[in-house]
């Protein structure tokens, strides 16, 4: 799962000031598998949520058998899924938007 922060440590140093976790470029994420979770979602970010960069791409993401949702994600925007397979979950995909 992802949880960002809401700052990052040491956010009150100089070299980390305006840098906030939930906003910045994962860097790569394709061809991950998210499978056979029994309690939980497949992938999930949790409260604080992602405000992904535009532009943002999930490639070929593969969610499947989970027992909670497979992409469960609060206040989270901006990802852009292409190819990949959301399949035999108890809910595909769930997504909640809140302003915080």
């Amino acid at each position: 799962w992802f949880e960002l922060k809401l700052r990052a440590p040491g956010s009150t140093l100089q070299i980390n000031q305006g840098f906030s976790p939930k906003s910045q470029r994962l860097g790569t994420f394709d061809d991950n598998i998210a499978h056979s979770n029994r309690e939980r979602a497949g992938i999930t970010t949790y409260e604080s949520g992602y405000k992904a960069p535009g532009g943002t791409k999930w490639h070929n993401i593969r969610v499947y058998k989970n027992r909670g949702s497979g992409l469960f994600q609060h206040g989270t925007s901006n990802i852009h899924m292409i190819g990949g397979l959301l399949a035999d979950n108890s809910r595909n995909a769930r997504n909640f938007h809140h302003d915080k």
